[in-house]
This record gives structure tokens, sequence and C-alpha cells, in this order.
């Protein structure tokens, strides 16, 4: 049945209307939360590892209300560390922020507490990407050792038969391709130096990871 100018309209406005919602929810609000120094620095941390910003690191914890009301049900049992907090203002999406106070309210439990355990929950996800961190160390230095070995072939090549030859530039470029991967591994193990810092004793609170403590 074909619609009519005013159920067009009202169509119309409809999807306005949901866009409408969408944005508002998309839109940046400040607020300020106190927890863990440590936790604190683990935001940080991901962030730079990955290459996102925070506010983008509270939308994918409580990417759907399940996921909140989820972690939420471990307040129960989850015991609080008794070390230095500090409050903390970060920017999030004004949906996030009222996804915290909706379950916080439900549920009658702490804000900062809820923000606490969803950020616990990105712990696995660190110390997934220390140990990659640790891997690309050591392949760090296999490549260094094949890059000398690649100076002392191009060493020999010109021993045996002179830069002139065509073969000393094949080697040359090998070597070249060589320098420029190590350059570029260095930079990645570089900043990934800050992950040797995390220490997973200092998180005596427990990892939760998929509704486990």
């Amino acid at each position: 049945m074909a619609l009519t100018v005013r159920h067009k309209g009202l169509v119309a406005r409809a999807g306005i209307e949901i866009s409408e919602a969408r944005l508002r929810g998309r839109q940046s609000v400040r607020t300020t939360f106190r927890l863990p120094v440590h936790l604190i620095e683990v935001l940080g941390i991901i962030a730079c590892q990955f290459g996102v910003k925070q506010k983008s690191l509270f939308d994918q914890m409580i990417d759907d209300d399940a996921a909140l009301d989820e972690i939420a049900e471990w307040v129960s049992s989850y015991i609080p560390e008794n070390i230095e907090r500090r409050s903390k203002t970060y920017v999030l999406s004004k949906q996030s922020l009222l996804a915290f106070e909706r379950v916080a309210t439900e549920r009658q439990i702490s804000r900062d507490i809820l923000v606490e355990i969803s950020i616990r929950r990105l712990l696995p996800l660190l110390f997934a990407e220390r140990e990659r961190h640790s891997k690309r160390v050591k392949i760090l230095g296999d490549m260094e050792q094949y890059l000398r070995q690649g100076h002392e072939l191009l060493a020999k090549t010109v021993c045996l038969l002179g830069k002139d030859d065509p073969v000393y530039e094949m080697v040359s470029r090998m070597v070249r391709l060589g320098e420029e991967k190590v350059m570029s591994l260095t930079d990645i193990v570089a900043k990934g130096e800050i992950l040797d810092k995390v220490g997973i004793e200092r998180f005596s609170g427990g990892v939760i990871n998929g509704g486990c403590v």
C-alpha cells in the first residue's frame, strides 16, 4: 500500500529523531571517577598501544547493556584493592556515561567500582600484548644478528668482486632492506617498552575475563 504524504512525513520525521538520538548519545561529556592509580595507567597504556582514544575504550567496554549488566553481576564477589586511588576526569560518550549511571542506580552499586571492574576486563588484552612485545624483542635480536651477517657478506662481496660487480648491488639492496625493517621493528619495540613495567603481581584484585574472576 502506497504511503500517503502524511505517512511519508511521519517516516521522515522518525528517521530524523532516530538520527538525532544517536548523535546525542555520541556527544562527548566529561566525568570524574576515583580509581586505583595502576588502572588509570592501564587505560593510558592500552590506548597508546592500540592507537585509540580512551573515549573509544569506554565505548568498547560497554558495547551493549548486556555487557554492563554482566559486569554488575560480579560486584558482590569483587574485593576492591586497598591501594592508592586518584580522581581522574575522562571524556566519554554521553551514551556510555548514561549506561554506567543506569546500572549503578538500578543495582545500587558504586559507579566507580563498576568502572573499575570494567577496566579490569581489559587486563587480559594488556597481558597478551605484553607477551607479544616480549616475542617482538626476541625477533628484533634475531633480525639484528641477521643484519650483521648481511654486512659481513657485503664486505666479503667487495673483497671478492668489487663494487662494480652486479652481485654487489644485489647484496647491497638486500642489506638496505634489512636495515629498513630493523629500524621499523625497533620503533615498534620502543613503543611497547612501557609494557615491561606492567606486572601481573600489581593486580591483586584478580583479572576479570568473560565473567570470571
